[in-house]
């Protein structure tokens, strides 16, 4: 009787790292911290995923990362398809950087966290004050916006005027 092993997985499990192989438990916390910022949902899938992309290493191959996973759960790495789906969301969000290698295959690096203290910042309309967005509530909710449009946030300025009473509507101009 044939073997397919590349049908009818089961779904990935992050039970199924064998003891010892995944990577650091700070760096894959980290990680998806950066991925739900982005507003992509955690799955077992995409966090076998995570462990796969860090233990192989800078510039690595959609395949190397496969071949790790393959290493990592006996067998029991998600299927090629699931992985470049996987890696293509996460590239999507701007949780990984996508370039080309030397040998013409596409190779994945962690985009450096950005330092999101200042990256938004109200501009008083009436003075010129800059003062940066303290709320990391707000920042996320801007972040996760311009994900869903394929787009991450470098920089942005939001112009707003003082009210005369904080309780009261905005003054008109």
């Amino acid at each position: 009787m044939s073997r397919f092993p590349q049908h009818r997985r089961s779904a990935a499990d992050i039970h199924q790292i064998r003891r010892g192989m995944g990577a650091s438990h700070r760096q894959v916390c980290m990680l998806e911290h950066r991925c739900r910022e982005a507003g992509m949902k955690m799955t077992d899938l995409r966090r076998v995923v995570l462990h796969g992309v860090l233990e192989a290493g800078s510039s690595a191959t959609a395949v190397d990362i496969w071949r790790t996973l393959l290493a990592m759960t006996e067998g029991h790495a998600p299927s090629p398809t699931s992985l470049q789906r996987t890696l293509n969301m996460m590239v999507g969000l701007g949780v990984l950087h996508r370039h080309v290698g030397i040998d013409r295959a596409w190779q994945y690096d962690l985009v450096p966290a950005q330092d999101t203290s200042s990256a938004i910042l109200f501009v008083d309309a009436d003075t010129g004050t800059v003062t940066p967005c303290d709320d990391p509530e707000v920042t996320a909710l801007l972040r996760r916006l311009v994900a869903r449009r394929g787009f991450a946030i470098q920089e942005a300025s939001i112009t707003v005027t003082a009210l005369a009473d904080p309780t009261s509507p905005a003054r008109s101009v």
